[in-house]
């Protein structure tokens, strides 16, 4: 995939926490070490998996990261290191159309990417942890939460981080009434930021009734904690603040920073 091979080793630049003495937390800083590798999905389609740390961990944490982005972003990179350094795992793959992985950007949706996350989630690294943590960024967050709903035994909880919800809603919101017609009808919608050049295709959007937010409280089955910043100028923290009143649970927090 994207010229990575298979179970390719490679060394990054960051060492793990850790600083005096023993291994580990508090031990000698040890170069983490990262795994690539390449798995299928039934149909064939490839997604780049990256795994940080060995099987048989305490603890494994499945990052799912945001639109447009990928496994290996920097944020990623330094908790995998550092969980690594700590003897637990993280496992990251890109969802499909992003980074390495195989298909089309522009086919997105949230069903479609729950497939690549309960894909990912059958590494070893993860699969066979005493505690599985599902953790997302952003749009990768919400998917995170709906994996939980589709398939409940695969993580203990989950984390957010800024998660999008109503993600599409919100840009059909600010559309005007043709462009959402135009797209609705099946013609590509050009996203283009100074991230992004890419178009979506209507599948997210016929989806989205399928995958509302109020739903999405009414259904999750698993303690989540979600973090967001009030100064979050991309994804509104007041959404944040809708889901945990919508959840009306104990074990869905929320932290504003």
């Amino acid at each position: 995939l994207g010229g990575v091979p298979p179970g390719a080793r490679r060394e990054r630049g960051r060492r793990a926490p850790g600083g005096g003495g023993g291994g580990g937390v508090g031990g000698a800083a040890t170069l983490a070490t990262v795994e690539t590798r390449s798995v299928a999905h039934p149909d064939g389609t490839g997604l780049a998996v990256d795994v940080y740390g060995r099987a048989g961990a305490r603890a494994a944490v499945l990052w799912v990261h945001g639109f447009g982005s990928r496994r290996d972003g920097e944020k990623v990179r330094h908790v995998g290191e550092a969980l690594a350094g700590a003897g637990l795992a993280l496992v990251a793959p890109d969802l499909q159309g992003h980074g390495d992985s195989e298909g089309a950007f522009a086919d997105l949706t949230i069903e479609r990417s729950v497939g690549d996350v309960l894909l990912a989630a059958g590494a070893p690294e993860f699969a066979g942890a005493k505690r599985r943590v599902l953790a997302g960024s952003s749009f990768g967050a919400v998917v995170a939460l709906w994996a939980t709903v589709r398939r409940p035994d695969v993580a203990d909880r989950v984390f957010c981080a800024a998660p999008a919800f109503r993600f599409v809603e919100r840009h059909t919101e600010a559309m005007t009434p043709a462009v959402l017609k135009a797209w609705r009808a099946g013609a590509p919608l050009p996203v283009k930021n100074e991230w992004l050049d890419v178009t979506l295709s209507n599948a997210i959007l016929l989806e989205a009734p399928r995958y509302r937010a109020e739903d999405l409280a009414a259904r999750l089955g698993k303690p989540a904690f979600l973090v967001h910043g009030i100064g979050d100028e991309q994804v509104p923290w007041r959404e944040s603040v809708r889901f945990l009143e919508a959840c009306g649970r104990d074990d869905v927090e929320l932290l504003l920073l």
